[in-house]
């Protein structure tokens, strides 16, 4: 009798510990990880890279959610690198909190200068929350004088930016230490003046970004390479309209691309398409200020940009709108299969452009190749249904080079495009542009056409 109550206290024992490892092994598989958990401070001040890391390690292996949660303060984080490949199929990283760079040079190496928060070969990652990574790019513009922060001219300012600019006018930031900057406050780093990104995906397939805001990044905010099938939805990007190569997002190598619902006010372009990008979807995104969506560009060879479709986007402020630009020096490569749809202007300076001599153009519709010959191939770009107001007289853009074929079978149909008063013309002006037009104000007569042949096949696909 003793022997069988022995054996059953064993049993239940044994079957107790299977079941509570179980839970475990679920857990670390699948559960959440805080950073809060692995050291992080969340005081603004003490640098949390290492608890991050740590959070990192465990999320990478096992799986889950890593958590940065909301904090009174901020994570302070100097620059971080976040590698894999990972264990875990899927890995989920959720933004409560809001995260700071360093805002004095103590924070950085010569050797980390390029780039704020690096992840690489991370397959499968989910970035989502409402929080927010902030660059302190103020620390690192050096504008000339006359030049602020001040948001431009009906420009909405959150709390939080005012805030940022009172520190900044105050010149006292998180973890400063004035001696380690120049003269001026402003960090500098690297041999060659070196300026951070804020975000930096390198060979991440299967990426999805969601919701989260990047705040005054020093140079380009998103930089997405060698990743393939890419979502990005509903984010903010948020720089001041004369803050220097801000880019919202910049997308090189990848194939597959869909960037929806957001709203993005830079410096820079608010998306940039570079080498060898393909398979691009851009809907409802609100560019402004900025200097519009681009396609280029391209300083060196390969540009090797094609299926690009970029629909019902608002422009509200910005330099430009639609934009491919090229450098006549660069050798071989193609732009192709480019259409921007159903886009609203609102004080647009240049609401299309096309520029084969991006170095060169000194005033719209002007440019010199001298140095080069047009060397990356644009064709097949179509304009269609554009409507909203110019804050200039160039409305119209289309500057391709003057030697070899120039830019081949553009289209442009259903533009309304008008002065911001309603009673200052506006214009299109081509060089060595071919292709077509219908329904366009203004009128674009610059335009290289065809044969009859070519006309009449172009008036069968207008009835499709």
């Amino acid at each position: 009798m003793s022997v069988i109550i022995v054996w059953l206290a064993l049993t239940i024992l044994s079957f107790q510990n299977s079941v509570n490892g179980g839970i475990t092994n679920i857990m670390s598989r699948g559960g959440i990880t805080n950073v809060m958990s692995h050291g992080a401070k969340g005081d603004g001040v003490t640098d949390d890279a290492q608890a991050f890391q740590s959070a990192w390690e465990v999320v990478c292996k096992g799986g889950g959610t890593l958590l940065i949660p909301e904090v009174e303060e901020s994570f302070l984080l100097n620059p971080t690198t976040f590698s894999g490949p990972c264990k875990a199929r899927t890995v989920t990283v959720k933004v409560e909190g809001n995260v700071d760079a360093p805002t004095s040079k103590k924070g950085w190496t010569d050797e980390n200068c390029r780039r704020w928060i690096t992840i690489k070969e991370v397959n499968n990652l989910v970035i989502e929350g409402y929080g927010s990574f902030n660059g302190h790019g103020e620390k690192w513009w050096n504008m000339e004088k006359g030049h602020d922060l001040e948001a431009k001219d009906g420009e909405d300012d959150s709390d939080l930016e005012k805030q940022i600019k009172k520190e900044h006018k105050k010149k006292k930031h998180y973890g400063d230490n004035d001696d380690d900057d120049d003269e001026k406050g402003h960090i500098t780093c690297g041999g060659r003046g070196q300026v951070p990104t804020n975000l930096a995906f390198f060979g991440c397939n299967h990426l999805r970004i969601n919701y989260i805001t990047s705040l005054h990044s020093p140079k380009n905010h998103f930089s997405i390479s060698q990743c393939n099938d890419v979502e990005i939805s509903n984010i903010k990007i948020k720089a001041p309209y004369n803050s220097p190569n801000t880019d919202g997002i910049d997308i090189s190598h990848t194939v597959g691309v869909i960037i929806k619902d957001s709203h993005i006010a830079t410096g820079d372009d608010c998306v940039e398409l570079n080498t060898r990008s393909s398979d691009v979807n851009i809907t409802n995104v609100d560019c402004g200020p900025g200097h519009g969506i681009s396609i280029g560009s391209f300083k060196r060879k390969g540009a090797d940009v094609q299926n690009v479709y970029v629909r019902e986007c608002n422009f509200t402020g910005t330099k430009n709108g639609a934009r491919i630009k090229t450098f006549s020096q660069s050798v071989g490569g193609y732009v192709r299969s480019i259409t921007f749809e159903q886009i609203t202007l609102k004080s647009v300076k240049h609401p299309i452009i096309i520029n084969q001599d991006y170095q060169a153009l000194a005033t719209a519709g002007r440019g010199s190749d001298e140095q080069g010959g047009g060397g990356v191939k644009i064709s097949d770009v179509k304009f269609i249904g554009f409507e909203g107001t110019c804050s200039s007289k160039d409305a119209i853009v289309l500057n391709c080079s003057s030697r070899g074929s120039g830019c081949t079978d553009i289209e442009l149909r259903n533009i309304k495009i008008r002065g911001e008063s309603g009673k200052e013309s506006v214009r299109a002006t081509c060089r060595n542009a071919h292709g077509y037009a219908d329904s366009t104000t203004p009128k674009v007569t610059c335009l290289i056409g065809d044969d009859d042949d070519d006309h009449h096949h172009f008036d069968q696909l207008r009835n499709i």
